[in-house]
């Protein structure tokens, strides 16, 4: 694709929700919430695969400091993560929280 068609920005997505980090080592987690997102728009990762039959769920938002909704100023939302295996054959999810 073209350049800035946004194949990295998709790279990364996918390393961040998978690892935590971006692909590359000149781009931090604090850069991956766009300057233009709203101050209401929250910054994550929904990322949906299957490997082996079975079906994952990783979802990831970084950490990053939003506009405060009342008043001035801002406020930091924290890192979350939520890993989940959805089995075909059973038809249930679990849910296991990875990492803090």
């Amino acid at each position: 694709g073209d350049t800035g068609a946004g194949k990295t920005t998709i790279f990364d997505a996918i390393c961040f929700a998978l690892y935590g980090e971006t692909s590359g080592h000149y781009r931090d987690t604090k850069n991956l919430r766009s300057q233009y997102a709203a101050p209401g728009t929250k910054s994550y990762v929904d990322f949906y695969f299957t490997h082996q039959g079975e079906e994952y769920r990783i979802y990831r938002q970084p950490g990053y400091l939003r506009a405060k909704q009342r008043g001035e100023g801002l406020i930091e939302e924290k890192e979350k993560r939520c890993f989940i295996v959805a089995r075909k054959r059973r038809r249930r999810e679990k849910l296991r929280s990875i990492g803090g």
